[in-house]
């Protein structure tokens, strides 16, 4: 929680060796992988984000760990690893956003407010991203 502190405080140096020990102890705290890769990012340091965000990258359920390993090998100019990191978050980003489109469907059709019985909001549904084109049953 110190180094969510830090974090927030936009002092993120100081949240490293916090955010370190927090991985290290309970290694699930993904959240704590990504604001560390996303720092070390920050300071240039792209070969030590990529080493931070490979270890959560087969645990990413909404394309993000991808695209900011992206981002890593973009500036590291592996072209083959930005490109196959690509496909993976577009690929889960679409998995992603169609589970949210079929979980506010089902609460809809159940008479229930979609933000109730999913905490995904309507904002954090693409615009862009492609809608499954299946009329509706009568």
């Amino acid at each position: 929680q110190l180094g969510d502190c830090y974090v927030n405080l936009a002092e993120p140096k100081k949240a490293l060796p916090f955010l370190d020990q927090a991985t290290r102890l309970d290694p699930a705290l993904d959240a704590a992988f990504k604001d560390e890769g996303k720092i070390y990012y920050d300071q240039g340091d792209f070969e030590d984000s990529v080493r931070v965000l490979k270890k959560i990258a087969n645990r990413d359920s909404d394309g993000s760990v991808n695209y900011l390993l992206f981002r890593d090998y973009s500036k590291l100019r592996n072209t083959q690893e930005a490109a196959a990191c690509m496909a993976r978050f577009q690929e889960l980003k679409k998995a992603h956003s169609n589970k949210e489109l079929f979980n506010a469907e089902v609460a809809q059709s159940q008479g229930k407010n979609p933000d109730e019985s999913n905490p995904a909001s309507p904002e954090s549904i693409s615009p862009t991203t492609e809608q499954p084109n299946n009329p509706k049953p009568n």
